[in-house]
């Protein structure tokens, strides 16, 4: 593990079906957030999200381990975090970039693939101004619709960055976002169909994943 990021981390298990996964996160999130100089938090209000792992990180990753995606698709995902569930795509997909808004998630991101030993790549990339030319046949975001501004941001970005057919999973805790985004998809032209859906958290929390197709 990088020396810079050795002391203010701790490690935390992640369950698989087969095995148990373990990832580094900061040991102290509140720290993170009062890191964050001025100029970086009004540039974007941008809040450290990416420093607790989230209960549907969970969901997403039994959900794929029991329901591996195509091994020879090219797959995203946005959001990423500290690389959880990208690290769990990786096991089985060929191609998988993670990406985040935030460079120190982006960080632990990378961190965690190369832990597991995986070829990931990791892109510090805002949805709102994609820096991928090309397009994907699958996108994956987890628990990514904090805030109302994202709604549409995020189904541009899938619809822009998918190729035609191309498939989108996202997995969300049915915050006050999640049936505008719904129907903002629906909006955009993609077929949506709910795939998942579980309570979790000690009955705290109901995720649910959404299945569109572009």
């Amino acid at each position: 593990m990088r020396a810079d990021l050795r002391d203010d981390s701790i490690r935390f298990p992640v369950r698989t079906p087969d095995r148990e996964l373990v990832f580094y996160r900061p040991a102290d999130p509140e720290a993170v957030l009062n890191s964050l100089s001025e100029h970086d938090f009004k540039r974007d209000e941008q809040l450290p999200y990416w420093v607790e792992h989230w209960p549907a990180a969970d969901v997403a990753v039994e959900y794929f381990s029991k329901h591996p995606l195509d091994p020879n698709a090219g797959i995203c995902e946005i959001g990423c975090g500290l690389g959880v569930v990208a690290t769990v795509l990786s096991q089985t997909c060929k191609t998988v970039i993670a990406t985040d808004i935030s460079r120190n998630g982006c960080r632990y991101a990378a961190v965690n693939l190369h832990t597991h030993n995986m070829p990931s790549r990791v892109v510090c990339a805002d949805w709102r101004h994609s820096p991928f030319r090309g397009s994907f046949d699958i996108v994956v975001g987890v628990d990514i619709l904090y805030e109302e501004r994202w709604v549409r941001c995020v189904a541009d970005f899938l619809w822009q960055s998918l190729a035609p057919g191309g498939m989108a999973m996202i997995f969300d805790p049915c915050r006050s976002h999640w049936l505008p985004f719904r129907e903002q998809c629906r909006r955009t032209g993609f077929t949506c169909a709910l795939a998942h859906r579980r309570i979790v958290n000690q009955g705290r929390t109901c995720v649910e994943a959404l299945r569109m197709i572009r």
